[in-house]
């Protein structure tokens, strides 16, 4: 057990500083925790410091009011810590679990430790892209957060001191809504799932009150949140699903038998790069246990009550909603793989089970030896993964050092490829960046904006630039290269600060310096 916990600790911490500042998420994160701490430390609706109209929808803002009470210094290394400290606790907690299953299963402590240690090396838990792992990300957050809650509701269903564990349950859907979007989309499907397939009620009521107490807290902020939220989620299926993750993945499951094969005239790196973020394939190489606690729930090798029944139950629901997410039709509702991720330790917790029984602990031991030698793989992958992004991170710095010194004043910045606004939110800037969908572009559409997400249209660029009379725009030059044919009026002059292979970075004087 506590070789798991210092394995964690170990892996994680490594990731974790392989992709410091690399995680394109992270700058957004960063810029998040330095408005609420510029607004007073209340949470806001709409998202202060963009030039355009864009309000909190699918970005929960607890952990970064958490953050923003931090020095500059702590955040430093809040950075690198924060979610290697939340698996390494995220291991504790499933030591917990192991060891209530081990008492009620009549199970030795070595079943305890060699499960905790399964749990721990997991290898989906160190995908080399997974945001569990880089910087300020509320993923590993929401993880424990869900085990926490599944634990207790539980205790609930067994009505094992009901005064606390249902104040308990109440509080945990609390700050599952608070923190992490992907976590309240796991939770709420996982919880139909689990009434769907076996009639537990108690995680959805525990989901549903957790939400009362959400907006009952927070009751402007949160009501905002969940509208704006909504109109984010219509609009990435109508709209944004389309040129976004459809585009570049057409089918999950036509992958498996054509796509990936045929992505060998891209070379061989590229095919293992697309196969690798394959959701199924997640699942079935990096997840094993998954698929073997649901063969041994759906053929009877497990007990039909207990812990080990109802960690059965929450694997099924897990894989349901991962299977139910990979069409087409429904991958708007995130990646599949996540589900599959929430219920890992209670899939996990039935496929040691399962090994465990009949060789006592040989097959349970190699498969953790076998996890090991994939998590040292991934961390291998890591490096590479990001070696191409660090690339492009150094030249971003100097862009960033570029425009602090061409521009004394206040900087509006935007860029043709957002993907590169989202990695510059860090600096003191603002910004023209379509952080959440739900409302038009400066006045466009999404599809009307972007050609393919997250790439802007020269038109929709030039829009931009000249409604919010930006003075710095950074062009991706693969993307297109020049701005304005014909000036709009209120330019004075438009100079090239900064060029390389990839970018060029514009410099723009306006008449008005003023939106």
């Amino acid at each position: 057990m506590i070789v798991g916990i210092g394995l964690t600790l170990m892996l994680s911490s490594t990731q974790a500083f392989i992709g410091a500042r690399v995680g394109s998420d992270h700058p957004v994160h960063v810029f998040l925790t330095r408005n609420i701490r510029d607004n007073g430390y209340r949470l806001f609706v709409r998202i202060p410091r963009l030039l355009n109209e864009c309000y909190c929808a699918a970005v929960p803002l607890y952990m970064h009011w958490i953050v923003a009470h931090f020095r500059a210094g702590a955040v430093y290394w809040c950075e690198r810590l924060l979610n290697p400290a939340v698996n390494t606790l995220h291991v504790v907690a499933f030591a917990a679990l192991a060891l209530i299953a081990a008492h009620l299963e009549n199970l030795p402590i070595l079943f305890v430790g060699l499960a905790t240690c399964a749990f721990a090396l997991t290898p989906q838990f160190y995908h080399a892209l997974s945001a569990r792992n880089f910087g300020l990300s509320s993923r590993a957050t929401g993880l424990l957060l869900l085990t926490l809650f599944f634990l207790d509701a539980y205790a609930a269903e067994g009505a094992v001191e009901p005064a606390l564990t249902w104040p308990a349950l109440v509080v945990l859907g609390w700050l599952v809504w608070g923190f992490s979007t992907f976590a309240q989309q796991a939770l709420c499907i996982t919880s139909v799932f689990l009434v769907v397939l076996g009639g537990r009620y108690v995680p959805l009521v525990g989901a549903a009150l957790g939400l009362v107490l959400f907006i009952a807290v927070h009751p402007r902020y949160s009501l905002g949140y969940l509208a704006h939220t909504q109109r984010f989620i219509r609009t990435y299926r109508r709209d944004l699903a389309p040129i976004y993750i459809l585009a570049s993945r057409k089918s999950i499951w036509r992958d498996l038998v054509w796509d990936i094969w045929a992505k060998p005239s891209g070379g061989l790196m590229s095919a293992a790069r697309y196969a690798y973020e394959n959701s199924l394939l997640v699942v079935l190489v990096l997840n094993p246990l998954s698929v073997l606690s649901c063969w041994a729930a759906l053929t009877g090798m497990l007990p039909a009550d207990g812990v080990i029944a109802y960690a059965a139950a929450l694997a099924l629901a897990g894989t349901s909603a991962t299977i139910l997410t990979s069409f087409r039709a429904t991958r708007f509702l995130g990646e599949p793989e996540r589900y599959a991720e929430v219920t890992a330790p209670w899939a996990v917790l039935c496929g040691a089970y399962v090994l465990f029984l009949p060789h006592k602990w040989t097959l349970l031991a190699a498969a953790i030896a076998v996890f090991l030698l994939m998590d040292l793989l991934q961390l291998y992958a890591s490096k590479l993964l990001l070696k191409h992004a660090g690339s492009y991170t150094a030249q971003l710095e100097d862009i960033a050092v570029v425009v602090q010194q061409r521009l004394s004043g206040g900087v509006r910045f935007c860029s043709n490829n957002e993907q590169f606004t989202k990695m510059l939110m860090q600096n003191d800037w603002h910004y023209a960046y379509c952080l959440a969908i739900g409302q038009d572009y400066c006045g466009m559409k999404v599809q009307e904006a972007f050609a393919a997400f997250p790439l802007l249209r020269r038109e929709a660029c030039e829009r931009i630039v000249a409604t919010y009379k930006v003075n710095a725009c950074l062009l991706d030059r693969t993307v297109f290269e020049t701005l304005f044919d014909e000036p709009p009026p209120a330019l004075r002059s438009m100079n090239i600060a900064y060029e390389s292979a990839r970018f060029r970075l514009v410099i723009l004087d306006w008449a008005e310096d003023r939106v």
